[in-house]
């Protein structure tokens, strides 16, 4: 049995051409089996961008900051008045913005050390822990 190249064995499209060069395919077979190759490649790309996307999902640590603001938007939804509280919270490298719960909202201050965990895909709160650290009342 002969081996084949290290670079063929890791790589379909090489493998495809050492066959060619050796004489075991070629023309339409060539060309069917490149595309197939590629095609492959491509959906096997595709699963591991899947993985590494999803490891880098459930590996977002949670969040350490300070709520710099927070407030309540007045809109309106078929014809009635809504409000959604929300608060931001510097990480000391950026600013994160929340709709919270009116019960979330209520716990904290301005200046509270907080903990957020966050949905890495949807960059939604998914939890908000205050320290034992109050802050100034607003």
């Amino acid at each position: 049995m002969e081996e084949r190249p290290a670079a063929a064995a890791e790589d379909p499209p090489a493998l495809v051409n050492v066959a060619v060069t050796r004489g075991l395919i070629g023309g339409a077979a060539y060309a069917a089996t490149i595309l197939h190759c590629l095609g492959a490649r491509s959906r096997a790309d595709d699963r591991q961008r899947a993985r590494d996307r999803r490891e880098a999902e459930q590996a977002q640590p949670p969040v350490d900051g300070q709520v710099i603001a927070r407030w309540v938007a007045h809109g309106r939804r078929a014809d009635e008045d809504s409000y959604a509280p929300a608060v931001a919270i510097y990480d000391g490298l950026r600013v994160w913005r929340f709709d919270v719960t009116p019960g979330v909202f209520a716990g904290v201050r301005l200046g509270d050390l907080v903990r957020v965990r966050i949905a890495a895909r949807s960059r939604t709160l998914l939890d908000l822990t205050s320290s034992d650290q109050p802050g100034d009342a607003d």
